[in-house]
């Protein structure tokens, strides 16, 4: 991204302002010009096996129970699984079961 000198999110224009995401591991230089919210996570998501594309919650994720129920509008995740489970919605597109 932008020849090289920064990868991950980048803003050159405008307002970008980013809450409610897991933004672990990264860098200098990886975020550029967005305003992050308060209700960000940098914690390890602990993906179950990102390598072979399963990025469901593991155990100690820091993704879970913190995002935002309010702006819940599905009942399920995408293994069609309860989408609120515990205190609040979790980060991402799979609800951990055993939180």
């Amino acid at each position: 991204a932008n020849g090289g000198t920064m990868g991950g999110i980048s803003a050159t224009g405008g307002n970008a302002y980013l809450d409610y995401n897991c933004l672990y591991n990264n860098q200098g230089g990886d975020i550029g010009g967005v305003q992050q919210g308060p209700n960000g996570v940098t914690g390890d998501p602990c993906f179950v096996d990102p390598t072979a594309g399963n990025y469901q919650l593991g155990p100690g994720s820091s993704a879970i129970n913190t995002g935002n129920t309010e702006e819940a509008f599905l009942s399920e995740d995408l293994n069609d699984q309860a989408r609120v489970v515990g205190s609040n919605i979790d980060m991402g597109s799979y609800e951990s079961q055993n939180n």
